[in-house]
C-alpha cells in the first residue's frame, strides 16, 4: 500500500471533472514547477509516484503500471497524457493552443516544424491564455489541454523572445535538448471553442504564405495530426465535423513576426 502522506496535485481538464495526482519526493517539488498554479489536496488518488533507487514506479489504485528508468518530464506527462486520454475518450490532436477571449487558435503539426516555436512567440503578447503545447482533448469544435511547460528544441531557441519561467532542458524521446518553460499567460482551465486551426512550417530560409485549406485536403492534414483515438468511426465524425465548422490554414514562415501578424489577423 502507498504513505497516506504522499499529496495530490490537482489537474483540472474541465471546469466541473478534476484529477488527481498523487505524489512522492522529490517529484512532487518537479511537477509544481510543472504546474506552478496546481492546487493541492489529500484526496484519493488516481496515479501514483513512488521514488525507488532504480528510478520512478507508478501505480493506479495501488497497482503497478509502469517503471521509469530515469524519470523525467517526458516519461511523466506521457503518463500523465494517456490517462487523461483514457478517462476522457475523446479524439487527441497533437498540438498547442493559444486562446484570446474565449476564442482558441490550435496549432498542430508534426514533429520539427516549429510548433512550439510558434506557439510560445504567440504567448509573448500576454493578451493571449495558454491552453497547452502538445496534448489537445477535441471534443466537436471545442478544445481543453494539459497547460504544461512548454518545450523548445534548443536548436530553436534564437529566434524568439521569452515570456516565461526556464525551468531547465531535457532530453525528448528522439534524443534532442528541448528548453522547457512555464510560460506568464494565465493558462486556460476547460474546454473553449476553437476559431481556427493552424498548421506551421518554420524554415531559416523560405517565403512567408498561408494557404486556407478545403475539401479533403483539410481533412486528410487535419487526420494526420490525430494523435489518439478511440475507434475509427470516432474519429472519422469527429474529424469530419471539425472540417464542417472550423476554418484550418497551412502557414510558412521563416519571418516569425510574420505568422504572428498573420494569426492575429485571422483570429481578429
Amino acid at each position: 500500500m502507498m504513505s497516506s502522506l504522499c499529496r495530490c496535485l490537482v489537474l483540472k481538464i474541465t471546469q466541473n471533472d478534476e484529477l488527481s495526482i498523487r505524489l512522492s519526493e522529490p517529484y512532487e517539488s518537479i511537477l509544481l514547477k510543472m504546474f506552478p498554479q496546481g492546487d493541492i489536496d489529500y484526496r484519493k488518488p488516481n496515479i501514483v509516484y513512488k521514488a525507488e533507487r532504480e528510478g520512478v514506479r507508478f501505480y493506479s489504485d495501488d497497482v503497478r503500471i509502469q517503471f521509469v528508468e530515469q524519470s523525467n518530464f517526458f516519461d511523466i506527462m506521457f503518463i500523465i497524457e494517456e490517462y487523461v486520454q483514457a478517462k476522457y475518450e475523446k479524439v487527441v490532436l497533437h498540438g498547442g493552443a493559444i486562446a484570446k477571449d474565449n476564442r482558441a487558435v490550435a496549432i498542430i503539426q508534426s514533429r520539427k516544424k516549429g510548433k512550439s516555436t510558434l506557439l510560445r512567440s504567440l504567448l509573448v503578447k500576454n493578451e493571449y491564455c495558454y491552453v497547452a503545447d502538445d496534448f489537445l482533448l477535441l471534443h466537436k469544435d471545442e478544445i481543453a489541454g494539459i497547460a504544461s511547460p512548454i518545450r523548445v528544441r534548443k536548436k530553436l531557441e534564437g529566434i524568439i523572445e521569452c515570456n516565461g519561467k526556464y525551468i531547465g532542458n531535457m532530453v525528448d524521446e528522439t534524443g534532442e535538448i528541448r528548453n522547457i518553460f512555464v510560460p506568464n499567460n494565465v493558462r486556460l482551465v476547460g474546454f473553449v471553442k476553437l476559431a481556427c486551426i493552424i498548421l506551421p512550417t518554420y524554415s531559416e530560409i523560405g517565403d512567408n504564405y498561408s494557404v486556407k485549406l478545403s475539401g479533403m485536403q483539410k481533412f486528410l492534414k487535419i487526420m494526420i495530426n490525430v494523435k489518439e483515438y478511440i475507434s475509427v468511426q470516432k474519429v472519422y465524425e469527429q474529424i469530419s465535423y471539425l472540417c464542417n465548422s472550423i476554418p484550418a490554414y497551412e502557414l510558412y514562415y521563416s519571418d516569425i513576426n510574420y505568422a504572428i501578424q498573420k494569426i492575429d489577423i485571422i483570429l481578429n
